[in-house]
């Protein structure tokens, strides 16, 4: 099938995705079952309300069910999101989040067009799945707003080519990372067995694994079994969780319905000592850890006097002070950091310790976070 006859969204069930295989402008895809095409903004109402049942509920519709929706004047979108909010998925979610059944999970595949990359992304993942489905690859536009301004300044060398990801969820912004051209290898970290497999397969769909290395470790300050506890709508919040530290924080995104998992994790000094990787080619890091970037820093002391590159972080005050790494993080800033930039409607902002320390003490109980790019000393 030719790239112009495919539409950005293609279903499939995950075993099948280890058939896909990439050639000059053709991607064929080969299923057990039939593909199924789905176009968002069409109005093929009757078989995108089939779809729903059957790819997030995981049944057929009663054809009354059918006539009921039929006769609503939700949008596709909106009617996502009941189906996504309904008791019925949260009950299907829930058995699919056993991670002994990840082969019966679905999952939608999108194609980037501006850099020719597919991303998979977990069919159980509430806050990505919406942007696949209208056809916007998460987080794209902030990884390459960040990379045009790093090379417009000349932060990024052809003698650095290798991206750093920590957190790396399931692969995609590291794949954007090589697809933009400014890298040709990565290093990706994340514990999570679920993400975890979807980063394998990422990587796989677009060709490049023999360019990302894939670690499957957590990265904090301690070395060992820790539990990660996990959203069951948003594959991208799964965090380290030190129980005895958030006793004063509320419940503010339902933790309390989260599942968890036990997985390994380790600091960025003990993978230093153990030559894991090579950082003599690093050019950049990203960081994502859903709070525990404080932790990060505090166990890469030895990591981060090695090492002098632009990082781009997330910056998360509820999840900062979760896991009670608020002083790691600022410390962390005081001795890394030259400059501080904010990307504010496709512009670079200068900011400072001070505007953090502002935007920490407005957004502790929030949820709301901030993206910054560290430039080092």
């Amino acid at each position: 099938m030719m790239l112009n006859r495919l539409v950005n969204k293609l279903l499939f069930k995950i075993p099948q995705v280890k058939g896909i295989v990439k050639e000059k402008k053709q991607i064929q895809f080969e299923y057990q079952a039939v593909v199924e095409e789905l176009q968002v903004k069409d109005n093929k109402r009757r078989d995108f309300i089939i779809f729903l049942y059957q790819k997030i509920l995981q049944r057929e519709p009663q054809e009354s069910e059918v006539k009921q929706w039929l006769q609503t004047d939700l949008s596709n979108q909106e009617l996502l999101n009941l189906f996504l909010d309904s008791e019925e998925y949260q009950e299907v979610n829930k058995k699919q989040l056993l991670f002994d059944k990840l082969a019966d999970l679905p999952g939608v595949i999108t194609k980037a067009e501006t850099i020719d990359a597919y991303i998979a992304y977990p069919g159980s993942d509430r806050v990505q799945l919406n942007f696949a489905l209208n056809g916007k690859p998460f987080q794209l536009d902030d990884l390459l707003e960040c990379l045009d301004f790093l090379a417009a300044k000349a932060l990024i060398s052809s003698e650095k080519n290798c991206f750093l990801d920590i957190g790396a969820n399931i692969g995609s912004t590291s794949i954007y990372a090589l697809k933009s051209k400014y890298f040709e290898q990565a290093i990706c970290l994340e514990p999570s067995q679920l993400n975890y497999q979807f980063l394998l397969w990422n990587c796989q769909i677009n060709g490049l694994q023999d360019k990302i290395q894939c670690l499957k470790y957590g990265v904090a300050n301690v070395i060992g079994k820790q539990e990660l506890i996990c959203s069951p709508t948003n594959c991208g919040d799964f965090r380290l969780n030190f129980a005895a530290t958030h006793a004063t924080n509320n419940d503010l995104f339902a933790e309390t319905t989260f599942t968890s998992e036990e997985v390994n994790f380790t600091t960025l000094d003990n993978l230093l000592a153990n030559k894991i990787f090579n950082i003599d080619n690093i050019g950049v890091i990203w960081l994502d850890c859903q709070g525990s970037e404080g932790l990060v820093f505090a166990g890469g002391n030895n990591f981060f006097q090695q090492i002098s590159v632009p990082m781009y972080t997330e910056f998360w005050p509820y999840g900062l002070k979760r896991l009670n790494c608020q002083d790691q993080y600022f410390d962390f800033l005081k001795k890394y950091g030259k400059a501080l930039v904010r990307f504010v409607n496709n512009q670079p902002q200068y900011i400072d310790i001070q505007y953090l320390t502002n935007f920490y003490d407005q957004n502790i109980s929030t949820g709301e976070h901030c993206d910054i790019l560290i430039l080092p000393n």
